[in-house]
């Protein structure tokens, strides 16, 4: 089956040594723009996000990681949701994540959970909205104190294929994705997480 992937490099590294060192070598020598990794069952996340291996990848390298879980079935990317708390750094992310969605020809949808504690003004929102109108993005604002179950009504109701955050959240996704909570919704929430770096 042709999918239009002719045009992207493929080459193999088999590099004995520091798995940090090596991934940072290859980035710089293949100019790679993403670093792929897989996981498998509900422990995954928690090896994805805290483990050794994978959480210095997170916060050592400048490019995305994505997170590919074992289960999850191929399907064309069509929507890219954000979580977003409107600061700077989150700004910059989410422009890196519009850059990936015009290449995947994906809309994006960002959401911001408002909290009862939230320091965000509605000036802010709307200069977001304002810089971005141009783009094929989707600003949602829902009041709520309960993040993780809006994050997954988010998931669930708005149907997100890949879902980015910043690499600062970490802790938070793996209480978002604990066992529990991936075995109560079954395999809905086992889409593909690209970390953004900070």
């Amino acid at each position: 089956m042709d999918r239009n992937l002719a045009d992207i490099k493929m080459s193999h590294r088999l590099m004995d040594g520091n798995l940090l060192y090596n991934i940072k070598k290859s980035i710089k020598e293949d100019k790679i723009d993403f670093v792929v990794m897989g996981t498998s069952g509900a422990t995954g996340w928690e090896a994805f996000f805290l483990g050794t291996n994978t959480g210095a990848v997170l916060t050592a390298v400048e490019v995305p990681v994505l997170r590919v879980p074992l289960e999850s079935k191929y399907k064309k990317m069509e929507t890219i949701g954000f979580t977003t708390r409107y600061r700077a750094k989150d700004k910059k992310a989410l422009k890196n994540v519009l850059k990936i969605a015009k290449k995947a020809d994906a809309k994006v949808r960002c959401l911001y959970v408002k909290t009862t504690n939230s320091d965000v003004s509605e000036t802010i929102i709307k200069d977001w909205e304002k810089e971005f109108e141009e783009e094929h993005v989707v600003f949602s604002v829902i009041p709520s104190d309960d993040v993780k179950g809006t994050i997954i009504d988010f998931i669930l109701f708005k149907d997100i294929d890949v879902l980015a955050m910043n690499t600062y959240k970490r802790n938070f996704f793996v209480e978002l994705f604990n066992p529990s909570l991936v075995q109560k919704f079954s395999n809905r929430l086992d889409i593909p997480v690209l970390a953004m770096h900070k």
